[in-house]
C-alpha cells in the first residue's frame, strides 16, 4: 500500500507539442484578475504544474509534454497536496494516539491491546478513506478536463 495516493497516466494527440502547450496555456489562469479558468498553476516550457481552480484542491497534476511518432504524449502525474498530506497525517497521530490511550485505560492486559490494536486499525481505515477519496474525485475530474483538451482534433 502506498503512504500517499498517487496516480500516473498518460495522453497521446496527434497535435504537435507547440499546440498542446498552447492549449494548455487556454485551460490556466494567470495572475489574480485574469478570467477563472479550469486550474492555476505554472507553465515552464513543456512542463507544468497544476491544480484544479477551486476551492479546496486535493489533487496536485505533474505534467510533461514529449515528442512522439507523428504527434505527442503528455506523462502525468497526480499527487496529494504537501500541505494537505502533513496536516492529514499530525491529525491522525494525535486522533490514533487518543483513541489507543483510552482503550488501554478501559481494559488492561491482553484486552486492552487488542482494543488498542482494533482502534488503530481503524483509524489507519478511515485515514486511508479520507485521503483517497476526494483525490480520487479531484483526479477524475481534473483528467476529463485534460483530456478533453490535449485528445481534441
Amino acid at each position: 500500500m502506498k503512504l500517499l495516493p498517487i496516480d500516473r497516466t498518460e495522453l497521446r494527440s496527434t497535435a504537435t507539442p507547440e499546440e498542446l502547450v498552447t492549449r494548455l496555456a487556454d485551460l490556466v489562469t494567470q495572475g489574480h484578475t485574469a478570467p477563472q479558468r479550469p486550474f492555476r498553476g505554472k507553465l515552464q516550457g513543456r512542463r507544468f504544474e497544476l491544480v484544479r481552480n477551486v476551492g479546496r484542491p486535493h489533487a496536485v497534476v505533474l505534467g510533461e509534454i514529449a515528442t512522439a511518432g507523428g504527434g505527442s504524449v503528455v506523462r502525468l502525474r497526480f499527487r496529494l497536496r504537501w500541505a494537505l498530506a502533513a496536516f492529514l497525517g499530525v491529525w491522525f497521530a494525535f486522533f490514533s494516539y487518543a483513541a489507543v490511550a483510552n482503550l488501554r485505560g478501559l481494559a488492561s492486559g491482553v484486552a486492552g491491546i487488542v482494543l488498542a490494536l482494533v482502534a488503530g486499525t481503524t483509524t489507519v481505515g478511515f485515514a486511508a478513506a479520507l485521503l483517497t477519496a476526494p483525490f480520487r474525485c479531484d483526479v477524475r475530474a481534473a483528467l476529463e478536463t485534460l483530456r478533453a483538451a490535449i485528445e481534441r482534433g
